[in-house]
Formats: structure tokens, C-alpha cells, sequence
């Protein structure tokens, strides 16, 4: 306890009364208190905040696609809007009833290949701002399934990335295959960000395409006077195309969905077991999934002595056996559920322990 009061201690001064500045263009600004938010620069304060954000989103997070949270960032998906409206205000009693706040202003909602013209989406009578475009995580959905927007912001990225290692790139003292080692870690990546997702069209290709091979000219100080064709400068720099690299992407991302499994199943050896208090109880809880989630009994609030005994099997299950030792009639109407967890998501089931007293000629319950 003195270790666990220690820590407690040591993260509380981390963030009581801290101060930062900001680096800019010109300089430093000065230095000024961090009363709200997460403290930029610190790797324990993202980390606090997003386990704070699991347990408090707990009770109203679902699977992906449906939810997707990304630090204080979240994207609800409903296939109604009475729908994305329980879902809002769900969650927002579920964060604010704990002190958070959901922002009104910043909360957006967006329709994909919307029907019908009527009808808002409104949080606590408020009316929710409609956009046709939605940015999250740097990528760019269009409300018409479009990827026109997304693919320029591509090309710009690529060649804001190009401005900033240009110097390196426009050296004619530096060989073609180093421009393009330099090319393929730093511009390429800036450019194909989010791309195995898009379903890009020849023409919106070609313009990645042609975005590339003006960088690559540029690097090799090549242009169209010269006539040199597109595979030789290619070739020259070792860069592959940058459609093939676009499919190669999409394949890998489409074998990390086939490996996906939905939430992981979960069930006990009994889902009622009926005892004389006094006597000893044990349940088996089975979690399976890929990959293999965790297993746990909430026994914390039990009266009862409890052991806990975890076995794997190969490939996919997670065993956690939970005796109970001289139950006690204390843990009546108690809750004893098991839960398995992955980075899919979560399942949850529970047992009945019938509990009887033949003394007294009553029955309890733990549940």
C-alpha cells in the first residue's frame, strides 16, 4: 500500500501546477499553466487519459466500426440518426455524469449517400452540425463516397514532405539510389497514408502518379525536354510504381481484416450452480478469440475466500478457474460476472451460485 500511495503521489505532482511553453516559428512563448487537457510532451499524461477514457466508456462502447475512439476523439456510426441520437446521448451521461464534457460546438455529423433531405440530429434539444466532409485521424471521408479531396491532401502531403528534404533530394553530389532510399522513407509514406482504404479510380491514380514523377524529375534535375521516359527515371532511383505499392498496401490491410475475428466468445462451465453455505464453488470462465483475450472474474466485492487459476490452450482459449472457498451468505444478490477482452473488443457473461440454508429454511442468491 505504501508503494501504491508513492506512485499515486509521484503521477499527482507530474500533473498539480505544471507549466509548458510552445516552440513557433519566432521563438518560445512564454511559460503558462496547463489547467485543462492533456500536458503536450508527456508520455505518461496521453497514457493516464486513455485509460481513464476505457473505463469511463465501458458500459457504452461498442465493436468497430460502430464506435472508434482515438484519445478524446470519437466517431459513433448508426445506420439512423434516431439511432446515432441514443447512441450521442448515451454517451455523453456516461462521460459528463463523471465530469467530462462533450463539446457542442466541435461535435459534427455526417450522412453517406443520404436519401432523404429531412430531418437533424440534435444532443440535449441542440441541433448538431451537418457537414458533407468528415476529417479523422488525417484521413477524409466525403459524405457522397467520393476520394477526390482525400487524394489532392495526398499529393500535398507528399509534397510538403519533398520541400523538406529537398536539399538532400536537389544535391547533384548525392547518387540516385540514395534519392531514392531518401524518397521512399520520408515522401512516399506522406502519400500513401490511408490509401489501402480508398477505392481510387485510374484517374485519381494517375494523379499520384504524375505527382510522383514530378518529384522524381525534380530530384534528378530530368525534364520533359530531356525525353527520358517515366520507367527509366524509375528505374534510375529504384522507386517502384506507386499504384502497385497502392495494391500492395490494400492486400496487406485486406489479409489484417480475414485474420480479424469479431469480439471474442465467452462461457462458463455452469451457469448455475446450487450449494449449501459453507461450501466451496468452482466455475471455469472460457474466453477464445485471435488474439487470445484476457480472462477475469470481478470477485472484488465478494465475501467469500476466492482463488483464481488461468490455463491457455493452444491456439486460441483463455481458461480462469474461480473457487470459492466457505461461501458466505454476505454475497447474497451479489454480482459475479467473468469477462474476456481483446484488442477486437469485449464480451461479458456471469454465474448464479444458488446459495441454501437449510437451518433456517431460506434461500439466498449470488448472482
Amino acid at each position: 500500500m505504501h508503494s501504491s500511495n508513492h506512485i499515486i503521489k509521484f503521477t499527482d505532482d507530474m500533473s498539480v501546477r505544471s507549466r509548458t511553453v510552445v516552440r513557433c516559428a519566432v521563438g518560445q512563448t512564454e511559460e503558462f499553466n496547463v489547467e485543462v487537457g492533456l500536458h503536450q510532451g508527456s508520455a505518461l499524461s496521453p497514457f493516464l487519459f486513455a485509460i481513464v477514457m476505457d473505463q469511463l466508456s465501458e458500459e457504452v462502447r461498442q465493436e468497430s466500426p460502430w464506435t472508434m475512439m482515438f484519445a478524446d476523439d470519437l466517431v459513433i456510426c448508426s445506420e439512423s440518426r434516431e439511432q446515432v441520437e441514443e447512441n450521442l446521448e448515451r454517451w455523453r451521461f456516461a462521460l459528463e455524469r463523471r465530469g467530462m464534457k462533450v463539446s457542442r460546438s466541435k461535435t459534427e455529423y455526417m450522412c453517406v449517400y443520404e436519401r432523404e433531405g429531412s430531418g437533424t440530429v440534435r444532443l440535449q434539444g441542440e441541433e448538431v452540425k451537418k457537414v458533407q466532409e468528415f476529417k479523422y485521424l488525417g484521413s477524409t471521408v466525403q459524405s457522397n463516397g467520393e476520394c477526390g479531396k482525400e487524394v489532392k491532401k495526398r499529393v500535398q502531403a507528399g509534397w510538403n514532405g519533398w520541400r523538406k528534404v529537398s536539399g538532400v533530394l536537389c544535391d547533384r553530389k548525392i547518387s540516385a539510389r540514395i534519392k531514392g532510399k531518401v524518397y521512399r522513407t520520408v515522401v512516399r509514406p506522406a502519400m500513401l497514408y490511408g490509401l489501402e482504404t480508398v477505392s481510387l479510380r485510374n484517374r485519381q491514380e494517375s494523379e499520384l502518379e504524375v505527382a510522383e514523377l514530378k518529384m522524381l524529375r525534380f530530384s534528378l534535375g530530368v525534364t520533359r525536354l530531356d525525353r527520358i521516359r517515366n520507367e527509366y527515371i524509375r528505374g534510375t532511383a529504384h522507386v517502384g510504381r506507386l499504384g502497385d505499392k497502392v495494391r500492395e498496401a490494400r492486400l496487406r490491410w485486406f489479409g489484417h481484416v480475414q485474420r480479424r475475428e469479431n469480439v471474442p466468445e465467452i462461457s462458463v462451465t455452469h451457469s448455475s450452480v446450487t450449494v449449501n453455505e459453507g461450501d466451496r464453488v468452482t466455475i471455469t470462465c472460457n474466453g477464445s478469440g485471435v488474439p487470445v483475450p484476457d480472462v477475469d472474474w470481478k470477485v472484488n466485492s465478494l465475501h467469500s475466500i476466492s482463488t483464481q487459476q488461468a490455463t491457455q490452450f493452444p491456439p486460441h482459449v483463455h481458461s480462469l478457474t474461480l473457487t470459492l472457498f466457505n461461501v458466505s451468505r454476505d454475497d447474497n444478490l451479489s454480482l459475479l460476472p467473468c469477462t474476456t477482452e481483446n484488442i477486437v473488443g469485449m464480451s461479458n457473461t456471469g454465474s448464479d451460485v444458488f446459495l441454501f440454508d437449510f437451518t433456517a429454511g431460506s434461500s439466498y442468491m449470488v448472482m
